[in-house]
């Protein structure tokens, strides 16, 4: 059945009276004869563009040009920590570029292996006699590459080789292109930028009376509790603030530049007492005054009040900075301008002894170099400068394109990982609170309330807001596979996104429960007077607080008694300091005192206690640093109502500081101020009722969370309590496969299987040849015997003609080809002129 299919083989038999011939026949260059006349004189030999000596040379100055290309870059690289700054987002760029151009280099090659491999036998043959199997039946174009490779080692056919190597070559070289370039984070140094500063001095504004006492808190916490100063600031320099211009530096980068720089100064003179007295200082006597004039080389009078005692002291030592203008108008300083007096004294009964200086403030601006860290703006250094068949091609056109969508199918990318985990606490809250603003472990709680309230200092650790939170150890910290070792290289945590531990403690919430009193529970004012300055509002109380006394009197002090018309604010203790019966804790009063007018004062009464709630925290690794915590208020549970001694709210804030028609204690001034929780409209408006006592509340849970972290937390020796949690882990480096580049390689595949099928469909190749047909042997031997070499069909020196040539010159002209069976004396199967057969006959 096989020999229906494929053509019969074609016995040859010798000729009778013909011997083989054993000479071997010289070829000849040149033609013998012109059968062509005009077109002997235009015999020059064909070769293919592509194998053209420039086309070789432009190839080899191509892959030089991308050797120094290359070597530049790398040099660049090294020099400059990288050829420029990017983001990840545009890795398309940097892995498709380089793939893209050696895929079109590696499509030019190709035809010069292609060209290469075709025209070697005709190479052999034209140099001298080959053998058949160097010469007619040698085929280096059909097979896979590779194996082509080895059968030209074999054969040492060396430019087959050349070529077949150059393909492979650049292939792998196009696989490594994909890692030439990466993104990496390198340490940059003096990269040039353009700083945006973010304020400047101007002391056309300044006015001492809006100074409070912020920045003597600061100090004090810089110097006491060793916290850092604010932006803008360091012991001895204010500097203008700065920042990039848009340009986006990681949290570690540190960005320098010349700015202004403040700094202040005094010049001081020892001054002598040139007079001093003593006497009462309140309207009942119930404190004395130290009264005294001091004298210095430039003004002999510097008046003012300095130090007060009780009246029933016996004395001692007091030292305190105060301030006074020279009075003196023969002096040489200016009147009514202000002089810092650091003064000293003892004082007692029966003699006073003084020491003073009389400083005046200076100060320079001078511009400095300030270098800052660039995620937190913290102060890194400063320096004052004083001074074919179209079927098969469309796959064939797609197909390079794969290599150069799967150079970015995969990436390196940091995604969020997440793990169980738990971890123990180290103490435990007492249910007894003594929120006192000093301890013997921790002097400065007062302090520290007093900073975050008035210097936004970042919350001290394991408080948040108005929460307290319980320790917790870092060492027991656990997952599925044991203790987590959060000091490992594994924990490549940063400052912009850095590895957390989300867990929910039990957290302690100090919480007011607040109650408006009668709009006319006041009946009288008692104004404020240059010698007692306080207004003193009066009122009748419920007779279990009050008790026998016939009315109660809240204080409200003043810097400006003589003001007509006084917006006010306070906050204080009313049990066991205002009253002394069953009281409520605490008692407000605000609004407006206009004369004796009390239509406009709104007060309330509050009373304390410190309930549980649970809270979804966020600490970062290492350090249990807490970045977050949210009360869920529905777990809300009493805690405790045992709040043993009171909250002194002054030593928790900084001194206020009034206009002129202001009368706010240091509460009121902080929640105006300093937390900006309440407008003077808020005050003034007695509808804003609920907003006032909402920043009432969240004052005192903010002043008692710092008091309670000192006070309430009891040490545990074991830590049975745990909580679970979950690690999240932003930074973990994974393999990730590009939604992108899989859309497009997916798409690619689709069109190259559509391709195929088409092709397979219109091109069917199974029964077509009866041999492999890309040796010079296979192409001839289905050409033997055809018409198509008869001189009437190619006379001649046709050899010399190219297909252009021959179509002009009309040798085919009118004939039509096929390829099969064809009858005659001795069938054969072939090319030939005509129709053939379809079986042999």
């Amino acid at each position: 059945m096989l020999g229906n299919i494929l053509p019969k083989g074609k016995a040859f038999a010798r000729l009778p009276g013909k011997r083989p011939s054993t000479d071997v026949r010289g070829a000849s260059s040149e033609s013998d004869g012109d059968s062509l006349p005009g077109y002997a004189r235009q015999q020059h030999m064909w070769s293919p563009v592509i194998l053209r000596s420039v086309s070789l040379v432009v190839f080899a100055v191509l892959f030089i040009c991308f050797i120094i290309v290359i070597e530049v870059l790398y040099s660049v690289s090294t020099r400059k920590e990288g050829l420029s700054t990017s983001e990840e987002r545009y890795h398309y760029l940097w892995t498709y570029g380089p793939t893209a151009v050696l895929t079109i280099v590696a499509g030019f090659w190709g035809q010069v292996e292609y060209r290469t491999k075709q025209l070697m036998p005709w190479k052999l043959m034209s140099q001298q006699p080959e053998p058949a199997t160097r010469s007619l039946l040698l085929d280096y174009v059909s097979d896979w590459n590779v194996v082509i490779l080895f059968r030209a080692l074999k054969q040492s056919s060396w430019a087959v080789v050349l070529a077949v190597l150059g393909t492979l070559l650049i292939k792998l070289i196009t696989v490594v292109s994909t890692g030439l370039f990466m993104l990496q984070n390198v340490y940059m140094k003096d990269v040039p930028t353009t700083l945006l500063t973010q304020a400047s001095f101007d002391g056309t504004g300044y006015n001492g009376a809006k100074v409070d006492g912020t920045a003597a808190m600061v100090v004090a916490g810089a110097w006491w509790l060793n916290l850092s100063y604010p932006l803008g600031s360091t012991d001895k320099y204010a500097f203008q603030p700065f920042t990039t211009s848009g340009k986006k530096l990681g949290a570690d980068a540190i960005i320098s530049g010349t700015v202004d720089m403040f700094s202040a100064d005094l010049q001081c003179d020892v001054a002598t007492v040139a007079n001093w007295t003593s006497g009462c200082s309140t309207q009942m006597c119930e404190h004395d005054e130290l009264n005294m004039t001091l004298s210095t080389p430039s003004c002999s009078k510097y008046p003012f009040k300095s130090f007060q005692r009780s009246s029933s002291s016996v004395g001692g030592y007091y030292a305190d900075v105060f301030s006074a203008a020279c009075t003196d108008t023969d002096s040489a300083d200016s009147l009514n301008e202000k002089r810092l007096i650091f003064a000293a004294a003892h004082w007692d009964e029966n003699s006073t002894q003084i020491q003073a200086l009389v400083c005046s403030p200076t100060y320079t601006i001078s511009q400095g170099s300030v270098s800052l860290l660039y995620g937190n703006q913290g102060v890194i250094s400063i320096q004052s400068h004083i001074n074919s068949s179209s079927n098969r091609s469309i796959s064939g056109l797609e197909a390079p394109a794969l290599t150069v969508v799967v150079s970015g199918l995969y990436s390196t990318q940091d995604i969020v990982y997440t793990r169980s985990a738990s971890i123990a606490r180290t103490d435990t809250f007492n249910t007894t609170i003594s929120p006192r603003s000093s301890t013997t472990t921790d002097p400065g709680l007062g302090l520290t309330g007093a900073l975050v309230v008035g210097a936004n200092l970042s919350y001290p650790a394991w408080t948040y807001d108005e929460l307290v939170l319980p320790t917790l150890s870092e060492a027991s910290l656990t997952d599925k596979e044991g203790a987590v070792q959060t000091n490992s290289s594994s924990f490549n945590s940063t400052s912009d996104s850095p590895i957390l531990l989300n867990v929910t403690l039990p957290a302690l919430r100090a919480n007011l429960t607040c109650d408006a009193l009668p709009q006319d529970i006041v009946y009288y004012i008692t104004p404020a007077s240059d010698f007692y300055s306080t207004f003193t509002l009066r009122m009748q109380l419920d007779k279990k607080c009050q008790g026998v006394d016939t009315s109660t009197d809240f204080a409200i002090e003043t810097d400006y008694p003589n003001a007509t018309r006084t917006t006010f604010g306070a906050f204080e203790y009313l049990k066991g300091a205002i009253a002394f019966g069953d009281c409520p804790a605490l008692m407000g009063f605000y609004g407006v005192i206009d004369g004796n007018s009390t239509a406009q004062i709104r007060g309330f009464t509050c009373n304390p206690q410190v309930d549980e709630v649970d809270a979804k925290t966020s600490l970062s690794l290492p350090g249990l640093d807490i970045q977050s915590a949210t009360a869920d208020h529905s777990t809300s549970r009493a805690f405790s109502t045992n709040i043993s001694t009171t909250l002194v709210l002054e030593t928790f804030l900084s001194q206020p500081v009034n206009k002129q028609d202001q009368a706010f204690d240091a509460f009121f001034s902080a929640m105006l101020n300093d937390q900006k929780s309440l407008s003077l409209s808020d005050i003034t408006d007695p509808s804003h009722y609920s907003t006032v006592i909402n920043a009432t509340q969240h004052l005192y849970g903010t002043l008692m969370a710092q008091a309670m972290n000192g006070n309430a937390r009891i040490p545990s020796s074991d830590n049975k309590t745990t909580f679970p949690g979950t690690i999240v882990d932003p930074n973990r480096t994974r393999l990730t496969q590009s939604a992108i580049s899989t859309r497009i390689l997916e798409a690619f595949l689709a069109a190259m299987v559509v391709s195929t099928l088409v092709a397979s469909y219109f091109m069917q190749t199974k029964e077509v040849l009866p041999f492999n047909p890309c040796s010079i042997a296979g192409a001839g031997a289905l050409i033997a015997g055809s018409d198509v070499l008869k001189s009437d069909t190619l006379p001649a020196g046709s050899e010399w003609c190219n297909d252009r040539e021959m179509l002009r010159r009309g040798y085919f002209s009118g004939l039509v080809f096929g390829l099969g069976w064809w009858a005659g004396d001795d069938p054969r199967f072939g090319i030939d002129v005509g129709r053939a057969t379809e079986e042999r006959e």
